[in-house]
This record gives structure tokens, C-alpha cells and sequence, in this order.
């Protein structure tokens, strides 16, 4: 992130801080970090981050320096995610409105109790908010024109949020008098890392009857009836929704054609279809009415098909062949490997994060804090390291059978170097190698950086191997393939990063890893305990990856996980 942005960011932190009641000394630290930062000339401001000496600042300090250093090199912070998720997600839509800064939320949040965009808009035709001091009509003017702008750009929504939409929606119509079921559809179901809109099917003799409901939604803006039976909602601070109805006779012809996708389908009009697009493609057969998928399917010839596989990859082929993966699920995943703890930058002690672990069903924690060159992150000193180390060897005395494990995130250094000498990372008993600094480099030498660390004899995966952030950041360029093979030639694996925000290694790569024989590891990168529950995204994305029981790292018990590491000489 460049100066604007960072200043931006901690402007937006100030005011979730401030929402939340928090302490107002904290506040202000952070309003006037972002104050400092716009006046700081943006060649000091750069020279300041290359030399680590944002906290010689004055009204900096040592937190906010390793926050802003973070910002710089990594264009993300785990403490300004978390907040987001603490506060009403439309006042964080609203950030978003071009001309409507924070102190103006806080006002229309403070004064007024609104707190979606869709309640904001009707405040502005009303009148209401021209009325509240510091604003006036060409201010309520200016709002209601980024709101049309905000709008214009709206786009895409990340999986894990439209899932949350999608469940609201589907729990609200089932409720509804004449509903049957709401059932999942679309790309959301199919599990795409970002979504334009929901679609659903709901069961139902009476379409009016969900007319009705959708109407009545308090988050509807505008609800219309596409054709008989099928509606577009308009919903405030979640993505428009498409909702088929069908009796229940037809629900699985309905299902079918709803979750798609258009290359899918293809298969049914002769194919020759573009992968991942949307729609129904020209040329589809009039379908007669199946009560379920599986029957559907039966009927040209084979399996059932997880939605997750349905884009058009060979899908079809592998069910006549009888040849469909038995795909990885939720269950299979028995210990939780990449989560941080208050030694770095997590939220919580290592004793609550292998506390959560355990209570979740899982049977061991690999904590990977990061590294000592990670100073913006927190990242551990040696003598550090044998503190924490001395405290695991406590905990697992008293959480037997769980176990926690010694690992470690090692930063790559630019040169692909480790980042503690290789006598100390054989004190580790896992290690993942990261990039967290120095983006920007060219496709062949960021892809040998990567290669040298993965080389090494002390490391057993790469983390977030492009480095990623989903609607955020492309991720630094580097040949995914080159890593793949480089991970089957030296016995490692690679990471499938279940943050909801990076998803990285993306299903595409999950699908070559499986076909080179690289075990892929998902891993919640947790920064709290509630981050674990993240490992379900990307459980979804190995799904769609093709991955099974047998290609996931971490469906292994921690002791087959040090077989598997001792096969390769790696003890």
C-alpha cells in the first residue's frame, strides 16, 4: 500500500474503533496516525519504511509502526479484517461511497441509527440528513450521488460474505407461509471465491407466496418478477438474488439448470461451451421434470456430480467412466496446521488457540508465528522462540492426547534465504516458508526465490504461494507450475490459505498439485480462535479442486504428518 492508502486505512480504523466503544485515547492514536501520515512528504514516508524508522515519527510509536510497515509490504492487516467483521457490514459498504468520509458514518451512525447504505439512501430523500450539523443539502446531494456511483461499481462479493447473504435469505423464505425449501444454487454453490449475485430454488406450490416474502424482507429494495415463477430481488449491503420457484416433482431439474455452470450444460446441447461462464447456453434440450439431481443424472448415463466440479473440466467424462474423485470433505481434516498466537500478531494465547482446536474436534495445532524479519508482524527472536517452545512443552503435558506443535512461518528473505540459521530451524518440528515483503519483482526471479526456499531441507510447504488477497491484491508474479513441480520433485507441499480473503493455492492450482502428486495443506492461518472455522472455505476450494482425503496434508494424525516427513529425510 502506498501513504494515501495506509492513512485511509487507519482513518477507517479510528472510526470502527470508535463505533465499538473503545478506548478513545486508542482512537485518537490512530486518527492522528492517519493525520501525521498525509502530511509526511512521500519520499520520507518511503525512506522511512525501507529503514524500519516509521516509529522515530513523532505520534507514531512502536505498535503503529509495525502496523504501518505491515500495511507497506503486505497490504493487509489481521486487526483492521477483524474490526471490519466487528461492526455493522454496512457501515463498511459505506466507506466505500466516494465523498463520504468516516466522521460523516459516525455521524449518520451516532445521530440517526443508520446503518445500511439502503436506510442512508431513504434518509437523503428524506431530508434527514441535511439536518444534522456539518452537513446540509449539497452534502446529502454529494451522498446520494456516490451512493449511485458505489452501485455502478458493485460487482463482485467474496464467497464467505455472499454465503452469509445467501443463508439469511434462504432462512427467512423458509419461514414463509407456502414455502417447502430454499435450496443453494448458482456459483455460490458451485463454490466460486467471489460471486456477482445469489441464486436459489425454492420449493413451493405457490410462487405468489414467495413474492410476497421477498417483499416483505426488510432488506429489499426491489423485488421483480423476471418470468412466471422466477424473481430478482435487490437487497441493501448483500448481492441481488435470483430465486427460481418449482414444485417439488421438478426440484431437481430446477437445481440442475439453476447451479449450472453454462459449460456444464453445454454437455446437454452438444457442447463447446466457454469455461466458467454463466447462463444457459443456447441449444438445451426442454428437460423433463426429475424430483432430484441424482435421478437427472442417472439419466444420461452416470453419477451424480458434486456441484463444486460442474465447470465444464472433464466432469462428465470422469462420471460415465465411473472415475469421479471422491472428494475431500469437512470431516476428514483431524489437526489444524498454520495458526498465530499473541507471541506474533494473533489475538489470542497459544493455550486458547490449541483450546479451540481441541473443542472443535481437532487432534493438534502446528503454531507458526512468524519469523524475526516479520518485525512489522511481531515475528519472534530467537530467545523468543525458546520461550514459547518452553511453554508448548507445559501445555502438551496437561492437553494430552492434542498436541501442539513446534512450527514456525519463516519469512523468505529476497534472496530465497531462511530466515534463522538452519541449526536453529532444526528446533522446529514444522516449518512454513512465506513471502510477506518485496512484491514486486520480476516472474522469473520471484519464481526462483520461492524454488531456492522450498529447496531447502528444513521446509515442509509454502504458505499462500502467490500471495493473493481475493478483491484486494492479484499477488506477486510467479509460476504456479514451477512451484508444483518443485514441491513433487523435493516431497514438500503447498498451502491452500483458507482466509476467506486469500484462498490461496486457487482451485485451478489444487487441481494440477493432485495431478503431480503435491500434498496440499489447508490451513486457516488463523489469527484467532475464531479463525479456525475458516478451514470450511477452503475445504470448499479443494473440493473444487478435485482434491480427496488422500491429497490433503492435514488429513493425516500428527503422527502420520511426521511420517510423512521422515520419508523424505526431513526428521
Amino acid at each position: 500500500m502506498n501513504k494515501k492508502e495506509i492513512a485511509q486505512v487507519l482513518d477507517e480504523m479510528a472510526l470502527l474503533m470508535d463505533i465499538r466503544g473503545e478506548n478513545p485515547f486508542k482512537v485518537k492514536a490512530y486518527a492522528n496516525a492517519a493525520r501525521i501520515l498525509t502530511g509526511l512528504d512521500p519520499a520520507e514516508f518511503d525512506r522511512h519504511v525501507q529503514e524500519g524508522s516509521l516509529a522515530s515519527v513523532r505520534g507514531i510509536g512502536k505498535n503503529l509502526s509495525a502496523r504501518i510497515h505491515g500495511l507497506a509490504e503486505e497490504g493487509y492487516l489481521y486487526e483492521f479484517e477483524d474490526l471490519k467483521k466487528s461492526v455493522p457490514p454496512g457501515l463498511i459498504l459505506m466507506l466505500q461511497i466516494p465523498g463520504l468520509g468516516p466522521k460523516k458514518i459516525k455521524a449518520v451512525y451516532e445521530q440517526l441509527r443508520i446503518d445500511t447504505v439502503a436506510d442512508l439512501e431513504k434518509a437523503c430523500r428524506d431530508g434527514r440528513v441535511q439536518s444534522l450539523p456539518g452537513f446540509g443539502a449539497k452534502t446529502e446531494a454529494r451522498i446520494l450521488e456516490g451512493i449511485r456511483q458505489l452501485e455502478e461499481r458493485s460487482g463482485r462479493y467474496l464467497f464467505s460474505l455472499a454465503l452469509e447473504a445467501a443463508e439469511r435469505l434462504m432462512a427467512a423464505l423458509a419461514a414463509a407461509p407456502g414455502v417447502d425449501a430454499v435450496h443453494l444454487a448458482g456459483s455460490l454453490r458451485r463454490g466460486h471465491e467471489t460471486v456477482r449475485d445469489l441464486d436459489l430454488v425454492a420449493v413451493t406450490g405457490s410462487p405468489a407466496a414467495v413474492g410476497r416474502a421477498l417483499a416483505s424482507l426488510p432488506a429489499a429494495r426491489e423485488v421483480r418478477e423476471e418470468e412466471a415463477g422466477a424473481f430478482r430481488v435487490s437487497l441493501a449491503d448483500a448481492p441481488p438474488a435470483d430465486v427460481a420457484c418449482c414444485p417439488p416433482e421438478r426440484l431437481g431439474t430446477a437445481l440442475f439448470l439453476a447451479t449450472g455452470s453454462r459449460a456444464h450444460l453445454a454437455d446437454l446441447a452438444g457442447g463447446g461451451e466457454a469455461k466458467e461462464s454463466e447462463g444457459t447456453p443456447e441449444g438445451l434440450p426442454a428437460l423433463p421434470d426429475f424430483a432430484d439431481e441424482e435421478a437427472l443424472y442417472r439419466s444420461r448415463g452416470c453419477a451424480w456430480i458434486p456441484p463444486e466440479l460442474r465447470e465444464g473440466w472433464g466432469e462428465w467424462e470422469a462420471a460415465r467412466a465411473g472415475e469421479l474423485p471422491e472428494l475431500v470433505r469437512d470431516a476428514d481434516i483431524r489437526g489444524v496446521v498454520h495458526a498465530h498466537s499473541t507471541y506474533s500478531d494473533g489475538a489470542d494465547t497459544v493455550e486458547a488457540m490449541a483450546r479451540a482446536c481441541r473443542e472443535a474436534g481437532y487432534g493438534y495445532l502446528v503454531l507458526c508465528d512468524h519469523s524475526r524479519s516479520a518485525f512489522y508482524a511481531g515475528g519472534l527472536p530467537e530467545e523468543a522462540v525458546l520461550r514459547q517452545h518452553d511453554e508448548i512443552d507445559r501445555l502438551n503435558a496437561g492437553l494430552a492426547p492434542f498436541r501442539i506443535v513446534k512450527g514456525i512461518e519463516t519469512e523468505i528473505l529476497r534472496d530465497g534465504a531462511l530466515d534463522y540459521p538452519d541449526e536453529f530451524l532444526a528446533r522446529f518440528e514444522f516449518v512454513i516458508a512465506s513471502i510477506h515483503s518485496s512484491f514486486q519483482m520480476g516472474r522469473e526471479e520471484m519464481t526462483a526465490r520461492i524454488l531456492r526456499a522450498l529447496a531447502h531441507p528444513m521446509v515442509d510447504l509454502v504458505g499462500h504461494p502467490t500471495g493473493r488477497l481475493v478483491l484486494g491484491r492479484p499477488g506477486y508474479q510467479v509460476d504456479v507450475d514451477a512451484l508444483i513441480d518443485g514441491a513433487a520433485r523435493w516431497g514438500k507441499a503447498l498451502e491452500l490459505n483458507a482466509h476467506p480473503y486469500r484462498l490461496d493455492l486457487d482451485w485451478r492450482g489444487c487441481r494440477r498439485a493432485r495431478e503431480r502428486g503435491v500434498p496440499v495443506s489447508i490451513d486457516p492461518d488463523a489469527h484467532e480462535a475464531a479463525g479456525i472455522r475458516d478451514i470450511r472455505y477452503g475445504v470448499m476450494v479443494a473440493r473444487k479442486g478435485w482434491l480427496r482425503k488422500e491429497d490433503v496434508l492435514n488429513t493425516r494424525g500428527w503422527e502420520e504428518l511426521l511420517a510423512w516427513r521422515k520419508a523424505r529425510g526431513r526428521a
